[in-house]
């Protein structure tokens, strides 16, 4: 079966799936990746890695923020070519733009296309009329989709009440899941001299970054070296935005409120050196990827009371859930684990490894994928265990009368 796999970056197709693509190839699957060019990322180097995994990859004339009508037609017209060229008889889309663009071309060109909302995305933050365009595409382009994943019952469920997806295709997915064998548990070395807080992922002030900052200046003049806030990230060269956030990070590190660290591949050494990982978002994304990955380490979490984050933290049990840009309150969650005593610290770091272990597991995504693919399944071990749920409502209960 020839499996073509369209996705907005080629940074993002790699890291996050890249286990699905091994698992493809791995059941004889011929797979090809069609991906635009990015000034964020360095491509050049993960179109080799596409290669190194015998996957044809294919570079797309697109940018996920463009809106010029005449340069999206384009797009539309050379995904057609290249679709038309390659044949497929499935296309797994992600990212909004994708699975639109793909929708069009499914009404052209006959393969069957699993689609993957990761979140609405900015455009669906504000009734305006790209918003009005988009609704439309959805409409025309998702009917007849074989299936479309959802990664939070929010989404899901504004989709299905509005009418853009049949609710019938629609499928609820654990995000992108975590790959446990290499996210594993670790404890940093030393608990009980200063706590480390880490936020980190792209450099949007969606994601609550300018939040996470005033918290660290505050935390920084109430309790000093006690706490050390720091922030890996990467610039979104597509967004003015993400440029000037960028210059506020590093204003603050001259500062000495927090420490940055630039972007890097593997996130698993710095995951390993910190206590509590913090994403204060109101972004309109999906599962935050970098909640499961400090989660999968064992690591607590603080995050927002924001669909996807509140999907993965369990207030009091793995961590804490603050209101939508409220400095104060995530000061006070951060006070809480700065005076917790480390045996605390990581028994709720182990909450965390549990429920990913029991609901994230990478090979749970697989397993829904391979099933809407050709029907095939991966042999998965039993779920751990959570405690009791009445212990947890009752633990959950105190934790938000505390932070309150």
């Amino acid at each position: 079966m020839k499996i073509v796999l369209f996705g907005n970056s080629t940074w993002c197709l790699y890291n996050f799936r890249r286990s699905l693509i091994i698992e493809l190839i791995a059941r004889g699957h011929q797979v090809h990746v069609i991906a635009p060019f990015d000034p964020t990322y360095n491509d050049p180097a993960y179109v080799a890695k596409f290669e190194e995994l015998a996957v044809k990859f294919h570079p797309l004339p697109l940018r996920a923020r463009r809106l010029n009508p005449i340069a999206e037609l384009k797009s539309v017209f050379f995904l057609v070519r290249l679709l038309w060229k390659i044949r497929p008889d499935v296309v797994l889309s992600f990212t909004v733009k994708c699975n639109l663009y793909a929708g069009l071309c499914r009404k052209l060109i006959r393969f069957r296309q699993i689609a993957n909302v990761p979140g609405l995305g900015e455009v669906f933050e504000k009734r305006t009329w790209v918003q009005s365009v988009v609704r439309v595409l959805y409409k025309f382009s998702f009917s007849g989709m074989q299936t479309a994943f959802f990664q939070n019952k929010e989404d899901l469920a504004y989709c299905v009440d509005n009418k853009l997806v049949d609710a019938a295709c629609c499928r609820l997915l654990p995000g992108s899941g975590v790959d446990l064998n290499l996210f594993t548990k670790s404890l940093p070395p030393r608990c009980a001299t200063k706590r480390v807080f880490l936020m980190y992922g792209r450099l949007l002030p969606q994601k609550g970054y300018y939040v996470f900052l005033e918290a660290a200046r505050i935390l920084r003049s109430v309790v000093g070296v006690a706490v050390e806030c720091r922030i890996l990230g990467i610039e979104d060269k597509n967004r003015s935005q993400s440029r000037d956030l960028l210059l506020a990070i590093k204003n603050a590190e001259r500062e000495g409120v927090v420490k940055f660290m630039p972007a890097v591949v593997d996130v698993t050494p710095v995951l390993r050196d910190v206590d509590v990982v913090v994403l204060p978002s109101y972004y309109n994304e999906g599962v935050p990827r970098s909640l499961l990955e400090a989660m999968a380490c064992g690591k607590p979490v603080i995050g927002s009371d924001w669909k996807g984050c509140r999907d993965t933290v369990r207030h009091g049990i793995n961590g804490y859930l603050v209101p939508v840009k409220s400095v104060h309150a995530l000061v006070q969650a951060m006070l809480k684990f700065a005076v917790m005593p480390d045996d605390e610290l990581r028994a709720m770091g182990q909450e965390s490894r549990h429920i990913v272990e029991q609901s994230y597991d990478e090979r749970l995504v697989l397993h829904s994928y391979l099933i809407a693919v050709s029907g095939e399944t991966i042999p998965l071990e039993p779920p751990v265990r959570l405690p009791a749920e009445a212990a947890a409502a009752s633990a959950e209960s105190e934790a938000k009368r505390m932070v309150a």
